[in-house]
């Protein structure tokens, strides 16, 4: 079986994951600090980021946009699994040591908890889980 194209696009995929999720961490936080019920004070870079995005900040109420940008997380998420699915097909090319089996199971674990909270948070919410489902699920996703 020939695993070089899945290694190939799997890497692509995590390159396009990390892009996105990147753009998206800084969208999503710019949003928060516009937000009325952020208590924290904002880092400049989040003003610079508000004016220069305009309509990007303001195409809805601010607990929307927050939530929108928040929902761009997901499919980066999703890209950086099947990136790391590649790298672990790309090791099993060669000798598996017992640090990386270890390595990868931690990481696996780490990015499906923060898949299922960025989920139960950005898509299902406390309305769809109810309170107790959802804290937990964001406890367990952050």
């Amino acid at each position: 079986m020939n695993l070089r194209p899945f290694i190939h696009y799997a890497g692509l995929a995590a390159a396009w994951g990390g892009v996105l999720g990147a753009a998206g961490s800084l969208f999503a936080a710019a949003a928060y600090y516009n937000h009325p019920w952020s208590v924290a004070g904002a880092p400049g870079w989040t003003a610079l980021l508000i004016q220069a995005g305009g309509r990007a900040f303001t195409f809805a109420e601010p607990a929307v946009v927050y939530q929108t940008y928040g929902r761009v997380l997901l499919p980066a998420y999703l890209l950086i699994l099947v990136g790391a699915l590649g790298l672990q097909a790309c090791c099993l090319l060669g000798a598996e040591s017992a640090l990386h089996s270890w390595g990868y199971r931690l990481t696996l674990i780490g990015l499906v908890m923060s898949t299922a909270g960025n989920l139960a948070d950005y898509w299902l919410g406390s309305a769809a889980l109810g309170q107790p489902a959802w804290a937990a699920s964001f406890i367990i996703g952050t």
